[in-house]
Protein backbone atom coordinates (compact mmCIF):
# COMPACT_ATOMS: atom_id res chain seq x y z
CA UNK A 1 0.00 0.00 0.00
CA UNK A 2 2.88 2.75 0.63
CA UNK A 3 4.38 1.81 -2.75
CA UNK A 4 0.41 2.28 -4.39
CA UNK A 5 0.31 5.81 -2.78
CA UNK A 6 4.02 6.69 -3.63
CA UNK A 7 3.43 5.47 -7.48
CA UNK A 8 0.14 7.72 -7.50
CA UNK A 9 1.77 10.90 -6.28
CA UNK A 10 4.83 10.13 -8.66
CA UNK A 11 1.77 9.86 -11.68
CA UNK A 12 0.24 13.14 -10.43
CA UNK A 13 3.58 15.38 -10.46
CA UNK A 14 4.29 14.61 -13.59
CA UNK A 15 1.14 15.18 -15.09
CA UNK A 16 1.50 18.61 -13.67
CA UNK A 17 5.02 19.23 -14.35
CA UNK A 18 4.84 18.10 -18.08
CA UNK A 19 1.06 20.16 -18.54
CA UNK A 20 -1.21 17.15 -19.53
CA UNK A 21 -4.29 17.56 -19.65
CA UNK A 22 -5.38 15.46 -16.90
CA UNK A 23 -9.05 17.34 -15.78
CA UNK A 24 -9.43 19.09 -12.30
CA UNK A 25 -11.57 16.73 -10.93
CA UNK A 26 -8.95 13.80 -11.88
CA UNK A 27 -6.47 15.97 -9.81
CA UNK A 28 -8.46 16.24 -6.91
CA UNK A 29 -9.19 12.65 -6.76
CA UNK A 30 -5.80 11.79 -7.06
CA UNK A 31 -4.84 13.94 -4.29
CA UNK A 32 -7.77 12.26 -1.61
CA UNK A 33 -6.05 8.94 -2.84
CA UNK A 34 -2.84 10.18 -1.59
CA UNK A 35 -3.97 13.04 1.00
CA UNK A 36 -6.23 12.16 4.21
CA UNK A 37 -6.01 12.73 7.55
CA UNK A 38 -4.87 10.27 10.13
CA UNK A 39 -7.96 11.50 12.53
CA UNK A 40 -10.31 12.48 9.99
CA UNK A 41 -10.11 15.71 11.87
CA UNK A 42 -9.73 18.45 9.25
CA UNK A 43 -7.48 20.56 11.67
CA UNK A 44 -4.64 18.22 10.54
CA UNK A 45 -4.77 20.30 6.91
CA UNK A 46 -5.00 23.33 8.57
CA UNK A 47 -2.16 23.40 10.57
CA UNK A 48 0.02 21.29 8.13
CA UNK A 49 -0.74 24.27 5.67
CA UNK A 50 -0.04 26.95 7.92
CA UNK A 51 3.34 25.43 9.13
CA UNK A 52 4.38 24.93 5.42
CA UNK A 53 2.61 28.16 4.00
CA UNK A 54 3.22 30.80 6.34
CA UNK A 55 5.74 29.66 8.32
CA UNK A 56 7.76 28.20 5.49
CA UNK A 57 8.90 25.07 6.80
CA UNK A 58 9.03 21.55 5.26
CA UNK A 59 6.58 18.69 5.10
CA UNK A 60 8.57 17.08 7.61
CA UNK A 61 8.68 19.75 10.18
CA UNK A 62 4.62 19.93 9.66
CA UNK A 63 4.56 16.05 10.52
CA UNK A 64 6.38 17.04 14.16
CA UNK A 65 4.49 19.49 15.18
CA UNK A 66 0.96 17.09 13.80
CA UNK A 67 2.24 14.64 16.11
CA UNK A 68 2.89 16.92 19.16
CA UNK A 69 -0.43 18.63 18.38
CA UNK A 70 -2.43 15.15 18.63
CA UNK A 71 -0.93 14.05 22.09
CA UNK A 72 -1.73 17.15 23.20
CA UNK A 73 -5.25 17.84 22.23
CA UNK A 74 -6.21 15.30 19.52
CA UNK A 75 -6.67 18.66 17.13
CA UNK A 76 -9.41 20.43 19.45
CA UNK A 77 -8.04 23.99 19.83
CA UNK A 78 -10.17 24.47 22.45
CA UNK A 79 -9.33 21.47 24.88
CA UNK A 80 -8.51 22.75 28.33
CA UNK A 81 -6.21 21.32 30.45
CA UNK A 82 -6.89 20.20 34.11
CA UNK A 83 -8.02 23.55 36.67
CA UNK A 84 -7.57 25.23 33.30
CA UNK A 85 -4.49 26.69 33.92
CA UNK A 86 -3.32 25.11 30.14
CA UNK A 87 -5.14 25.33 26.90
CA UNK A 88 -5.11 25.00 23.29
CA UNK A 89 -3.57 22.96 20.30
CA UNK A 90 0.24 23.16 22.07
CA UNK A 91 -1.77 23.26 26.19
CA UNK A 92 0.11 26.28 26.32
CA UNK A 93 0.47 25.98 30.15
CA UNK A 94 -0.07 28.57 33.19
CA UNK A 95 2.54 31.90 32.61
CA UNK A 96 2.55 30.62 28.56
CA UNK A 97 -1.45 30.61 28.50
CA UNK A 98 -1.29 34.01 29.48
CA UNK A 99 1.07 35.08 27.02
CA UNK A 100 -1.00 33.33 24.54
CA UNK A 101 -4.00 35.38 25.52
CA UNK A 102 -2.43 38.66 25.92
CA UNK A 103 -0.80 38.22 22.46
CA UNK A 104 -4.11 37.53 20.86
CA UNK A 105 -5.69 40.20 22.66
CA UNK A 106 -3.14 42.61 21.38
CA UNK A 107 -3.55 41.31 17.79
CA UNK A 108 -7.41 41.92 18.15
CA UNK A 109 -7.77 37.98 17.63
CA UNK A 110 -9.95 35.11 19.79
CA UNK A 111 -6.90 32.68 21.78
CA UNK A 112 -9.68 30.50 21.33
CA UNK A 113 -9.84 29.57 17.50
CA UNK A 114 -7.27 27.43 15.25
CA UNK A 115 -6.15 30.72 13.14
CA UNK A 116 -5.35 32.72 16.38
CA UNK A 117 -2.97 29.83 18.18
CA UNK A 118 -1.07 28.96 15.20
CA UNK A 119 -0.20 32.87 14.61
CA UNK A 120 0.83 32.91 18.48
CA UNK A 121 2.57 29.79 17.80
CA UNK A 122 4.71 31.01 14.55
CA UNK A 123 5.40 34.21 16.90
CA UNK A 124 6.42 32.74 20.00
CA UNK A 125 9.12 30.30 18.00
CA UNK A 126 10.20 33.66 15.94
CA UNK A 127 10.58 35.75 19.71
CA UNK A 128 11.14 32.82 22.43
CA UNK A 129 12.31 30.06 20.68
CA UNK A 130 14.02 31.57 17.83
CA UNK A 131 17.28 28.87 18.48
CA UNK A 132 14.35 26.24 18.01
CA UNK A 133 12.78 27.52 15.07
CA UNK A 134 16.60 27.90 13.31
CA UNK A 135 17.44 23.85 14.27
CA UNK A 136 13.62 23.03 12.63
CA UNK A 137 14.41 25.10 9.54
CA UNK A 138 17.77 23.01 8.81
CA UNK A 139 16.04 19.48 9.50
CA UNK A 140 16.10 17.56 6.01
CA UNK A 141 12.23 16.66 4.41
CA UNK A 142 12.46 12.93 4.97
CA UNK A 143 11.10 9.98 6.96
CA UNK A 144 13.87 10.75 9.51
CA UNK A 145 13.37 14.19 9.03
CA UNK A 146 9.62 13.85 10.25
CA UNK A 147 11.02 12.32 13.59
CA UNK A 148 13.49 14.45 14.81
CA UNK A 149 10.99 17.42 14.21
CA UNK A 150 8.58 16.45 16.58
CA UNK A 151 11.22 14.87 18.68
CA UNK A 152 12.88 18.48 18.71
CA UNK A 153 9.68 20.28 18.94
CA UNK A 154 8.48 18.23 21.66
CA UNK A 155 12.14 18.24 23.85
CA UNK A 156 12.64 22.17 23.45
CA UNK A 157 8.95 23.48 23.39
CA UNK A 158 6.27 20.86 24.66
CA UNK A 159 8.01 19.43 27.39
CA UNK A 160 5.55 17.35 29.09
CA UNK A 161 6.23 15.16 31.95
CA UNK A 162 8.56 12.52 30.86
CA UNK A 163 9.44 14.67 28.11
CA UNK A 164 12.41 12.63 26.76
CA UNK A 165 10.04 9.54 26.06
CA UNK A 166 7.44 11.27 25.17
CA UNK A 167 10.00 12.94 22.50
CA UNK A 168 10.82 9.58 21.44
CA UNK A 169 7.34 8.25 21.29
CA UNK A 170 6.14 11.22 19.09
CA UNK A 171 8.85 10.87 17.01
CA UNK A 172 8.16 7.59 16.32
CA UNK A 173 4.51 8.94 15.58
CA UNK A 174 5.51 11.64 12.99
CA UNK A 175 7.70 8.98 11.63
CA UNK A 176 5.39 6.12 11.09
CA UNK A 177 2.16 7.56 11.07
CA UNK A 178 2.16 11.40 9.51
CA UNK A 179 5.03 11.17 7.44
CA UNK A 180 2.95 8.44 4.97
CA UNK A 181 0.20 10.64 4.26
CA UNK A 182 1.68 13.97 4.17
CA UNK A 183 5.31 13.31 3.09
CA UNK A 184 4.01 14.10 -0.40
CA UNK A 185 1.22 16.55 -0.06
CA UNK A 186 2.86 20.38 -0.75
CA UNK A 187 0.09 20.26 -3.80
CA UNK A 188 -2.89 20.08 -1.31
CA UNK A 189 -3.16 23.75 -0.44
CA UNK A 190 -4.00 24.87 -4.02
CA UNK A 191 -6.12 22.13 -5.01
CA UNK A 192 -8.45 23.02 -2.03
CA UNK A 193 -8.23 26.65 -2.75
CA UNK A 194 -10.05 25.70 -6.33
CA UNK A 195 -12.53 23.20 -4.96
CA UNK A 196 -13.69 24.95 -1.37
CA UNK A 197 -15.29 28.64 -1.44
CA UNK A 198 -15.44 29.61 1.76
CA UNK A 199 -18.69 30.71 2.91
CA UNK A 200 -18.96 33.37 5.86
CA UNK A 201 -21.51 33.67 8.63
CA UNK A 202 -21.59 36.06 11.35
CA UNK A 203 -21.60 34.79 15.02
CA UNK A 204 -21.86 36.48 17.91
CA UNK A 205 -20.41 35.52 21.49
CA UNK A 206 -21.49 38.21 24.07
CA UNK A 207 -19.22 40.11 25.91
CA UNK A 208 -20.15 39.86 29.95
CA UNK A 209 -19.01 41.20 33.35
CA UNK A 210 -16.24 38.73 33.34
CA UNK A 211 -15.23 38.07 30.04
CA UNK A 212 -14.90 39.82 26.31
CA UNK A 213 -16.95 38.35 23.42
CA UNK A 214 -16.52 38.32 19.92
CA UNK A 215 -17.74 38.90 16.40
CA UNK A 216 -16.33 36.76 14.13
CA UNK A 217 -16.72 36.11 10.36
CA UNK A 218 -16.68 32.01 10.13
CA UNK A 219 -17.02 29.76 7.18
CA UNK A 220 -19.84 27.23 7.50
CA UNK A 221 -17.88 24.63 6.10
CA UNK A 222 -14.10 24.42 7.08
CA UNK A 223 -14.49 27.00 10.28
CA UNK A 224 -11.79 29.34 8.47
CA UNK A 225 -11.94 32.69 10.65
CA UNK A 226 -12.21 35.56 7.93
CA UNK A 227 -12.18 38.66 10.53
CA UNK A 228 -12.68 38.70 14.77
CA UNK A 229 -14.01 41.99 16.51
CA UNK A 230 -13.21 41.85 20.22
CA UNK A 231 -16.12 43.33 22.18
CA UNK A 232 -14.49 44.32 25.60
CA UNK A 233 -16.00 43.41 28.88
CA UNK A 234 -18.34 45.48 30.71
CA UNK A 235 -15.74 47.03 33.19
CA UNK A 236 -17.94 49.75 34.83
CA UNK A 237 -21.25 50.40 35.87
CA UNK A 238 -21.82 53.55 37.85
CA UNK A 239 -24.69 55.22 38.88
CA UNK A 240 -24.97 59.12 38.36
CA UNK A 241 -25.79 59.62 42.84
CA UNK A 242 -25.04 57.21 45.31
CA UNK A 243 -27.35 59.47 48.01
CA UNK A 244 -30.38 61.81 47.50
CA UNK A 245 -31.88 64.75 49.95
CA UNK A 246 -35.98 63.72 50.59
CA UNK A 247 -38.11 66.68 48.70
CA UNK A 248 -41.11 65.10 48.40
CA UNK A 249 -40.12 63.93 44.83
CA UNK A 250 -39.32 61.01 42.74
CA UNK A 251 -35.76 60.25 42.76
CA UNK A 252 -33.43 58.15 40.22
CA UNK A 253 -30.29 58.26 39.22
CA UNK A 254 -29.20 57.56 35.82
CA UNK A 255 -26.67 54.70 35.00
CA UNK A 256 -23.62 55.02 32.71
CA UNK A 257 -21.96 51.65 31.84
CA UNK A 258 -18.09 51.60 30.50
CA UNK A 259 -15.53 48.29 28.94
CA UNK A 260 -12.35 47.55 30.22
CA UNK A 261 -11.08 50.17 28.03
CA UNK A 262 -13.19 52.68 29.41
CA UNK A 263 -15.29 53.37 26.62
CA UNK A 264 -18.82 54.25 26.95
CA UNK A 265 -21.38 51.12 26.43
CA UNK A 266 -24.08 52.61 24.11
CA UNK A 267 -27.69 52.13 26.34
CA UNK A 268 -29.06 50.64 23.32
CA UNK A 269 -26.96 47.50 24.75
CA UNK A 270 -29.14 47.21 28.11
CA UNK A 271 -32.01 48.28 30.21
CA UNK A 272 -32.44 49.94 33.46
CA UNK A 273 -35.23 49.28 35.91
CA UNK A 274 -35.84 50.98 38.95
CA UNK A 275 -37.71 49.22 42.39
CA UNK A 276 -41.03 50.50 43.50
CA UNK A 277 -41.46 54.32 45.04
CA UNK A 278 -38.52 55.86 44.68
CA UNK A 279 -39.92 58.96 46.28
CA UNK A 280 -39.75 58.40 50.46
CA UNK A 281 -37.05 58.33 52.63
CA UNK A 282 -35.15 55.08 51.80
CA UNK A 283 -32.88 52.48 49.95
CA UNK A 284 -33.78 51.79 46.24
CA UNK A 285 -32.11 49.21 44.13
CA UNK A 286 -30.99 49.89 40.54
CA UNK A 287 -31.05 46.69 37.95
CA UNK A 288 -29.09 46.65 34.88
CA UNK A 289 -29.81 43.66 32.20
CA UNK A 290 -27.87 43.23 29.68
CA UNK A 291 -28.96 42.49 26.02
CA UNK A 292 -27.71 43.21 22.23
CA UNK A 293 -24.14 42.53 22.21
CA UNK A 294 -23.45 41.72 25.62
CA UNK A 295 -24.79 39.32 28.34
CA UNK A 296 -25.65 39.79 32.31
CA UNK A 297 -27.18 41.56 34.95
CA UNK A 298 -26.34 43.66 37.83
CA UNK A 299 -27.69 45.43 40.64
CA UNK A 300 -27.07 48.26 42.69
CA UNK A 301 -28.36 50.08 46.04
CA UNK A 302 -28.81 54.47 46.31
CA UNK A 303 -30.44 55.95 49.19
CA UNK A 304 -32.95 59.04 49.43
CA UNK A 305 -32.71 60.32 52.75
CA UNK A 306 -34.36 62.81 55.06
CA UNK A 307 -33.52 66.99 55.27
CA UNK A 308 -30.60 67.77 57.38
CA UNK A 309 -30.85 69.91 60.46
CA UNK A 310 -28.84 72.39 61.89
CA UNK A 311 -28.28 73.56 65.18
CA UNK A 312 -29.36 76.95 66.82
CA UNK A 313 -26.95 77.28 69.81
CA UNK A 314 -24.86 75.12 72.32
CA UNK A 315 -24.59 76.83 75.60
CA UNK A 316 -21.70 76.18 78.20
CA UNK A 317 -23.20 74.97 81.72
CA UNK A 318 -22.18 73.31 84.69
CA UNK A 319 -20.35 70.29 83.13
CA UNK A 320 -22.52 70.00 80.87
CA UNK A 321 -23.74 71.58 77.52
CA UNK A 322 -27.44 72.67 76.57
CA UNK A 323 -28.02 72.23 72.91
CA UNK A 324 -31.02 73.49 70.79
CA UNK A 325 -31.56 72.81 67.06
CA UNK A 326 -34.26 73.12 64.49
CA UNK A 327 -37.13 71.10 64.75
CA UNK A 328 -37.74 68.12 61.21
CA UNK A 329 -39.93 66.19 61.62
CA UNK A 330 -40.45 65.41 57.89
CA UNK A 331 -39.60 61.46 56.76
CA UNK A 332 -37.56 61.42 59.89
CA UNK A 333 -37.48 59.09 63.57
CA UNK A 334 -35.32 61.33 65.30
CA UNK A 335 -31.73 62.66 66.06
CA UNK A 336 -28.47 61.90 66.42
CA UNK A 337 -26.28 64.23 68.75
CA UNK A 338 -22.41 63.86 68.73
CA UNK A 339 -20.25 65.24 70.65
CA UNK A 340 -16.12 65.53 71.63
CA UNK A 341 -13.05 67.41 72.73
CA UNK A 342 -11.39 67.27 69.26
CA UNK A 343 -13.14 69.22 66.65
CA UNK A 344 -12.49 66.17 63.82
CA UNK A 345 -14.79 63.83 65.51
CA UNK A 346 -11.86 61.20 65.12
CA UNK A 347 -10.88 60.44 68.77
CA UNK A 348 -12.73 57.56 70.56
CA UNK A 349 -13.99 59.34 73.20
CA UNK A 350 -16.78 60.70 70.64
CA UNK A 351 -20.27 60.26 71.96
CA UNK A 352 -23.66 59.63 70.13
CA UNK A 353 -27.09 59.96 71.56
CA UNK A 354 -30.30 59.66 69.87
CA UNK A 355 -33.46 61.57 70.67
CA UNK A 356 -36.99 61.63 69.63
CA UNK A 357 -38.04 63.69 66.64
CA UNK A 358 -40.02 66.09 68.23
CA UNK A 359 -37.44 67.10 70.58
CA UNK A 360 -35.48 70.42 69.73
CA UNK A 361 -33.23 70.61 72.86
CA UNK A 362 -30.94 68.49 74.91
CA UNK A 363 -28.47 68.50 77.55
CA UNK A 364 -25.33 67.12 77.64
CA UNK A 365 -24.33 65.74 80.95
CA UNK A 366 -21.56 64.41 83.11
CA UNK A 367 -18.86 66.30 80.56
CA UNK A 368 -15.74 68.07 81.72
CA UNK A 369 -15.33 70.93 83.53
CA UNK A 370 -13.63 73.85 81.81
CA UNK A 371 -13.33 71.86 78.53
CA UNK A 372 -14.18 72.68 74.85
CA UNK A 373 -16.92 70.13 73.54
CA UNK A 374 -17.48 70.28 69.33
CA UNK A 375 -21.44 69.39 68.51
CA UNK A 376 -22.80 68.21 65.72
CA UNK A 377 -26.39 67.08 64.90
CA UNK A 378 -28.20 64.52 62.05
CA UNK A 379 -31.35 63.60 61.43
CA UNK A 380 -32.46 59.54 60.56
CA UNK A 381 -35.42 57.60 59.43
CA UNK A 382 -35.55 53.74 60.97
CA UNK A 383 -36.90 51.48 58.25
CA UNK A 384 -36.88 48.07 57.13
CA UNK A 385 -35.00 47.01 53.85
CA UNK A 386 -34.54 43.08 52.97
CA UNK A 387 -36.24 42.26 56.57
CA UNK A 388 -34.03 43.56 58.66
CA UNK A 389 -34.31 47.05 60.39
CA UNK A 390 -31.62 49.64 59.24
CA UNK A 391 -30.92 53.88 59.80
CA UNK A 392 -30.73 55.90 56.67
CA UNK A 393 -29.05 58.98 57.37
CA UNK A 394 -29.05 62.77 56.56
CA UNK A 395 -25.64 64.35 56.20
CA UNK A 396 -24.14 66.04 59.47
CA UNK A 397 -25.27 69.60 60.43
CA UNK A 398 -22.10 72.62 60.74
CA UNK A 399 -20.15 71.93 63.62
CA UNK A 400 -20.94 74.40 66.82
CA UNK A 401 -18.78 74.32 70.17
CA UNK A 402 -18.72 75.92 73.70
CA UNK A 403 -17.03 75.41 76.95
CA UNK A 404 -18.66 73.32 80.04
CA UNK A 405 -18.27 75.51 83.44
CA UNK A 406 -17.05 74.22 86.49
Amino acid sequence: MQWGKKVCSLILCVCLVLGMSVPLSAQKAEAAAVTKTVTGNQNEILIYNYVTEEMGLNSAVACGILANVYRECRFNEKAAGACDVSYGICQWYMGNYVLLVNYCNGQGTDYRTLSAQLDFLNYDLQTRFAKLLKCLREIPNTEQGAYEAAYQFCYNYERPRNYKRASESRGILSRETYWPVFGNSDMISELEAQEHTHTYTTVVKKATLSEDGSIQKICSECNDVDSTQVIRKIAKVQLSDNSFVYNGKTRKPSVTVKDSEGKKISSSNYSVSYSSGCKNVGIYTVTVTFKGNYSGKTTMTYQIVPKATSIKSVTGKKKSLYVKWTKNTTQTTGYQLQFTTKNSFQNANAATITVKSKTTAQTLKKLSAKKRYYVRIRTYKNLKYNGKKVNVYSAWSKTRNAVTKA
